[in-house]
């Protein structure tokens, strides 16, 4: 028979069956081989693993759930002057729970909600700075 070729070839059975033979013996040292890689891998694992259980100095320190949720960025409110009571109260507590949230000492809390006003509430805030300065 040809190849496409033009090489022939032989249909020998037995010939075919010792080429399979082969074939299986090496599939079978491949399989043995993959399974010491993995093997192996596996160990190199565990090795690390244990490395690093025992060298925790360079390990990044554990973050509790409070530090990650005070890493929540929050925008709270600005406030423009506009005379409206209950949007002032809304900013209010809306400053409140974000003091409260990020723990803000007295003077931090005065300091923040006064980068918060705009407009009306910047220039009379201001203005009653100056007073005190004076």
């Amino acid at each position: 028979m040809l190849f496409r070729s033009g090489r022939t070839y032989s249909l020998d059975h037995l010939d075919m069956e010792a080429k399979l033979d082969i074939i299986l013996k090496e599939l079978q040292n491949l399989k043995v081989r993959v399974d010491r890689l993995k093997s192996k891998s596996n160990e190199k694992i565990l090795e690390n693993c244990n490395n690093r259980r025992r060298d925790e100095s360079t390990c990044r320190p554990r973050i509790s759930k409070d530090d990650i949720i005070c890493r929540i960025k929050i925008d709270p409110l600005t406030f423009d002057g506009i005379i409206d009571p209950k949007f002032f109260i809304d900013w209010m507590i809306n400053l409140d729970c974000y003091f409260d949230w990020y723990s803000f000492t007295v003077k931090s809390r005065i300091q923040f909600a006064r980068m918060r006003l705009t407009w009306l509430a910047r220039i009379y805030w201001t203005s009653v700075e100056r007073v005190h300065e004076a």
